[in-house]
C-alpha cells in the first residue's frame, strides 16, 4: 500500500455465522412450522381417503396401527408424532429449526403428492 492510499477492506460474508434479525427467523420458523402441520394434516386426509377407498398403507408401522385401532388410531400417532417435532423444533436455535422445518415440510409435500397421485382417477 501506498502511503496516503486508504485501505478499505471489507469484512467477509459470515453465511451461517452472520447476524440473525430475529423478527425474520421467526417469521420463517413459523411460516415452516406451519406448512409441516399442513402438510402432515393433508398427508392424513388424503390416506384415510384411500384406506377409505381400498388402498393399503404402505408404511408398515401405520399399517399394523390402522389395523388394529383403525383411522383414529392412526390419526392420534400422526398427531402426537407432529406436535413433538413441532415443540422439539421450537426449542431449538432459530436457524437450524428453521432448516429442518422446512425439510419436514418439503418431505410430507412429497408424501401428499405420492397420495394424491395414487388416489387420483385414471
Amino acid at each position: 500500500m501506498f502511503r496516503g492510499q486508504v485501505n478499505e477492506r471489507r469484512p467477509l460474508p459470515l453465511g451461517l455465522f452472520s447476524p440473525v434479525n430475529v423478527a425474520l427467523t421467526d417469521l420463517a420458523f413459523r411460516l415452516a412450522a406451519l406448512g409441516y402441520v399442513a402438510f402432515s394434516l393433508a398427508d392424513l386426509l388424503t390416506t384415510s381417503y384411500a384406506l377409505n377407498h381400498g388402498a393399503l398403507e404402505r408404511n408398515p408401522v401405520a399399517a399394523s396401527l390402522y389395523q388394529s385401532y383403525g383411522i383414529a388410531g392412526l390419526f392420534a400417532v400422526k398427531a402426537a408424532a407432529v406436535a413433538a417435532i413441532v415443540l422439539t423444533l421450537r426449542f431449538m436455535p432459530r436457524r437450524p429449526a428453521v432448516w429442518l422445518g422446512t425439510v419436514f415440510a418439503a418431505v410430507m409435500a412429497v408424501v401428499v403428492a405420492a397420495n394424491v397421485g395414487a388416489i387420483a382417477p385414471r
